[in-house]
């Protein structure tokens, strides 16, 4: 992952394609990663320093508790060849080894069977299904509930 460098992500013009993708989903609805209102998650790139392939941080951080949601994302024309779990397995290690959190959650539609992969593959047990818990442009979607706590893996 790459540090953040600003609100567009990219220097060289690349957030606005990554941007102009979402509109193209469906109702025109974009990430809060996205959003004007907060900076972007940072951006997940190539080893080879090179293009950026898609963004990966924590989100709903609760530091009395030592929770935090694991989020990511990655542009359609990088997925399939391991970027989301790579980038899952870093920001983890980094959140319970280092940051110091307990306990990291991460959902998705039951309808997105590959982050599905993603969350078992890095060590995120499957704890349940919360039912109709998340709007996305095609209604509402139950959402895979997956948690990785400290000493898992």
């Amino acid at each position: 992952m790459r540090s953040w460098r600003g609100r567009g992500g990219s220097t060289d013009g690349r957030a606005g394609a990554q941007r102009s993708w979402f509109p193209s989903r469906g109702g025109g609805m974009m990430p809060p990663c996205l959003s004007r209102s907060r900076p972007p998650f940072p951006p997940v790139a190539r080893a080879d320093g090179g293009e950026d392939l898609g963004r990966a941080g924590l989100r709903r951080m609760d530091l009395v508790h030592g929770e935090a949601e694991c989020a990511y994302w990655v542009l359609p024309q990088a997925r399939g060849t391991g970027v989301a779990p790579r980038a899952l397995a870093a920001l983890a290690a980094w959140a319970l080894d280092e940051a110091g959190f307990h306990r990291l959650e991460l959902a998705h539609s039951t309808a997105n069977e590959p982050s599905c992969r993603v969350a078992a593959k890095c060590g995120f047990t499957l704890e349940g299904t919360r039912r109709s818990a998340h709007r996305q442009p095609d209604g509402w979607h139950d959402m895979h509930l997956h948690a990785r706590i400290q000493g898992d893996c």
